[in-house]
């Protein structure tokens, strides 16, 4: 109403000591959801208002790409939105799907500590069948397998019963989740890809290195853990030409694809929170 979009109900409504009757320039609008015209780049949409206007959209070209370098969009100026990292929820909800911001509500600290537990035990199992059950010399794997291998012989039977009892609590309650959705959308790293060499075999200190792979891979891990279906998909570029990836989890689904919703118009996408 105070853009002058949908009258007033009663009473009347000043801007600048004039009554609003019809839509008027001096007020702008910031939709909640993104709407974008997907058919047109980064640029002219963003340039849009000013053709709207009457505007010479050639005139402000210059001023929009410094906006949109503000706001981290520097080098997407030609992307279509679907392109774009958060274009993906956008083209669900074209698609029919309920998009909202949710997640699975678990114990964290729990599942990751099984999971450590469970990777350490079933690295000492991999390299013994590579040593014929021995533990490795010095030198015959890198230093960071062997501290894993090292840590992993040191876990007795009912630690690892534990971890894998927490694991198992742990996927129900995730699982309980997707009785509500469909899909789980959520980024595939939490940063974008590190040089070749910033995660190397060269350590030895195995706490720090779970931390780090952890934060490099907040979410995908998980459903190592729980075994449900879940895919990556490249769905952008950073500016530097370095992949963006978009992780799509489904839930178990009988006789059907694991990652295709029954009734797209009846669909719930679950988006994970920035």
């Amino acid at each position: 109403m105070l853009a002058g979009l949908r009258p007033a109900s009663r009473g009347d409504i000043v801007v600048d000591g004039q009554r609003v009757t019809h839509p008027i320039s001096k007020v702008g609008m910031v939709f909640q959801a993104a709407v974008l015209l997907k058919w047109r780049s980064v640029l002219e949409n963003v340039l849009l208002p000013a053709e709207l206007a009457g505007l010479n959209p050639a005139r402000y070209r210059d001023r929009a790409r410094e906006l949109l370098k503000l706001v981290g969009l520097g080098g997407f100026e030609a992307k279509r939105p679907g392109e774009l990292s958060g274009g993906m929820a956008r083209l669900c909800a074209e698609f029919g799907h309920i998009v909202e911001e949710a997640a699975p509500e678990f114990d964290l600290a729990a599942a990751r500590g099984a999971f450590a537990t469970a990777f350490q035990a079933n690295t000492t199992a991999n390299v013994g069948r590579a040593t014929g059950g021995r533990f490795p010399e010095p030198g015959l794997v890198e230093p960071l397998t062997r501290a894993i291998a090292e840590r992993g012989m040191a876990i007795s039977a009912p630690d690892y019963i534990r971890a894998l009892q927490a694991m198992h609590r742990e996927s129900r309650r995730i699982a309980g989740f997707f009785t509500g959705y469909d899909v789980w959308l959520t980024p595939t790293l939490g940063m974008l890809p590190p040089k070749v060499g910033a995660y190397g075999a060269g350590v030895t200190d195995v706490d720090l290195w779970l931390a780090q792979l952890m934060e490099f891979l907040p979410f995908t891990w998980i459903f190592n853990v729980i075994g449900q279906p879940a895919m990556s998909v490249p769905t952008a570029m950073s500016p530097e030409g370095l992949p963006v990836g978009t992780h799509f989890a489904g839930r178990v689904r009988r006789g059907e694809h694991p990652l295709r919703p029954g009734r797209p118009d009846r669909a719930r996408t679950a988006m994970a929170a920035n």
